[in-house]
């Protein structure tokens, strides 16, 4: 008997005539042709529905494996941008900071690299610190370079402004949390600026 209702199914299948539908048929979807075609079968209905679901999961997937990497390296690249960013701010102040009091020597000099226990030297440092205080994930080295030039000094009798700049170079450590930072760690970046000196002598008179 079940040999009988087997080759009855057999029959109810769907024959080539039914696939020939019209160019208005053709722009249906497989799984609303199948639902409009009363020779398909229940099972072959729930296989339709479980393989289209199944398909989405898959591209789902597949593009969430493509787009994770993307989202997570832009961040990291961007927090290279800011980084960068707040380490060129920083050496400008400092260099600012370095060039507003007397330089380290009321003597002529050319590119004099200075010691930390030089006065511009302490004033830059003491701007570079500021970022310590931050959740950022980056730091300011606590050693800079600084290279001071004095051109002309006025004499004491009439005091006068000094001519001279002094250039500030600043490190920054930056750590990206994501796959720049798996990949390579820490990140270093570098900024320099110069500022010609502020500082103007008092005259004895």
């Amino acid at each position: 008997m079940a040999i009988f209702q087997r080759a009855g199914c057999m029959n109810n299948l769907p024959n080539k005539q039914d696939f020939e539908v019209s160019t208005q048929g053709l722009k249906m979807n497989r799984y609303r042709f199948i639902l409009q075609n009363p020779k398909f079968s229940k099972w072959q209905i729930i296989m339709t529905r479980r393989k289209t679901r199944g398909q989405g999961v898959a591209e789902l997937v597949g593009a969430l494996v493509l787009l994770v990497p993307i989202v997570l390296t832009a961040i990291d690249l961007g927090i290279l941008a800011i980084g960068a960013a707040i380490n060129d701010s920083i050496c400008r102040d400092a260099a600012r900071a370095a060039a507003s009091g007397p330089p380290s020597e009321f003597s002529l000099g050319d590119s004099r690299n200075l010691t930390p226990d030089k006065a511009p030297y302490q004033r830059a440092l003491s701007v570079a610190t500021k970022l310590y205080s931050t959740n950022f994930p980056a730091k300011i080295r606590n050693t800079l370079v600084a290279v001071e030039t004095v051109r002309d000094i006025p004499p004491n009798s009439t005091g006068g402004a000094i001519d001279g700049d002094v250039a500030i170079t600043t490190t920054i450590d930056i750590y990206p949390p994501f796959l720049v930072g798996a990949i390579m760690g820490g990140v270093s970046l570098s900024s320099s600026h110069k500022v010609p000196i502020t500082y103007v002598m008092k005259s004895d008179g």
